[in-house]
């Protein structure tokens, strides 16, 4: 879990970084896609594109989640900021949200 939170908080995202989220999309599409979801990506212009990620197996699914892939900071903050460990604490742009809430989801995905 660490490595992946650590290689998503090393990439700048800051919400007009359509580069990065777009980087983080990839990533997560590939990730979803080795437990047999369905990830469609739907291309934006001018900021990050989106995912809608689903299960294969589920049909009339009941439960949604709606999660960013942007963070507040900008260009830069990740070279200046790297994602680090201190004690049992994380740090890095978007350690606490939104990065490792979607490497927790991606891990209970296979729970």
């Amino acid at each position: 879990m660490l490595q992946l939170v650590e290689r998503l908080v090393n990439i700048d995202s800051g919400s007009h970084t359509k580069k990065g989220i777009d980087e983080i999309g990839s990533i997560l599409k590939t990730k979803f896609e080795s437990l047999d979801f369905i990830v469609n990506t739907v291309e934006q212009q001018n900021y990050g594109n989106q995912l809608v990620i689903q299960h294969r197996d589920a049909h009339q699914p009941h439960i949604l989640v709606v999660a960013h892939m942007d963070t507040v900071f900008p260009e830069g903050t990740a070279q200046k900021r790297p994602f680090k460990v201190k004690g049992n604490r994380a740090y890095g742009p978007g350690v606490a949200d939104m990065k490792s809430s979607l490497v927790e989801l991606f891990m209970r995905s296979f729970a």
